[in-house]
């Protein structure tokens, strides 16, 4: 695998979204309230996690595998008293070949997990 293999397909897309996200005109309220928002997993803020997997000597080559998952966490309003959140991770994935006869390389997304979570917002039903 070639550092601009890395750059150019995966690396400056996720830093690009990143940058995106931080560029939210939202992001200029109170610190206190940003705060609070962060250490609430369920709050309406958007934010991009990364998860970054090497793995080496698999097969009898000895061959490597890279793995980025991208999870987004995305909260939507569906009514006033309810929000939907979606975390989909989506595995990015580069691949040696683990046998000597094929020695070819691959490149591809995994299997994309999607996953929904309905919540009540806070101060419904005598919440907090």
């Amino acid at each position: 695998m070639t550092n601009s293999f890395i750059v150019r397909s995966i690396i400056v897309p996720v830093v690009s979204l990143v940058m995106l996200v931080l560029a939210v005109p939202s992001w200029a309220q109170d610190e206190t309230e940003l705060a609070k928002k962060l250490q609430n997993p369920v709050a309406a803020l958007i934010s991009v996690p990364l998860q970054s997997n090497w793995d080496f000597g698999i097969g009898p080559e000895g061959a490597m595998r890279y793995t980025l998952n991208v999870q987004p966490v995305m909260p939507i309003s569906i009514g006033k008293d309810w929000n939907l959140i979606t975390r989909t991770i989506v595995p990015v994935i580069y691949a040696e070949s683990p046998l000597k006869v094929c020695r070819s390389n691959s490149r591809q997304a995994g299997d994309i997990m999607p996953t929904n979570l309905t919540t009540v917002r806070t101060g419904v039903c005598g919440l907090p």
